[in-house]
């Protein structure tokens, strides 16, 4: 996510020097996401991810806007290495949005839905730069319920 925001925020530095009168450009990307990795699961538990994620992202790009959006949404399992804990079936759905408004005001927000096995996860995040680069997060949340 470090590095999203750090292009979003090279973007904002961009669009805010920018000064043609270009109509705004769209640009549309999808991203799939297949793999199988071993990593510690939100409870803290060992287990092999088999995951299969789609992505898109939409780029609105103007003299005086740029605006960004991501929906990602999948599914995954979790085959646990203690084979006392079993197999979970986990979706996601998370969806991100940054705005740099006329002036350079950069608003990004980010939410999340997961629900991995039993146990749920809601996470959301909410910031602010202003047009001097000082960053502010207003709101930060994870909530996990389940483990």
């Amino acid at each position: 996510m470090a590095v999203v925001l750090s292009v979003l925020l090279a973007m904002v530095l961009l669009v805010a020097g920018t000064a043609s009168a270009a109509p705004p450009a769209v640009e549309h990307q999808q991203v799939l996401e297949f793999g199988t990795g071993t990593n510690v699961n939100i409870c803290g538990d060992l287990a092999v991810f088999d995951v299969n994620i789609r992505g898109e992202f939409t780029f609105v790009v103007s003299d005086s806007l740029f605006q960004y959006q991501n929906t990602f949404h999948g599914t995954y399992t979790l085959t646990f290495l203690d084979p006392t804990l079993g197999v979970w079936q986990s979706r996601i759905a998370e969806a991100g949005t940054a705005t740099v408004a006329p002036g350079g005001t950069f608003i990004n927000t980010f939410e999340a839905n997961t629900h991995e096995g039993p146990v749920r996860i809601h996470e959301t995040f909410y910031f602010v730069a202003g047009p001097d680069g000082t960053v502010r997060v207003d709101r930060y949340t994870i909530e996990v319920v389940g483990c």
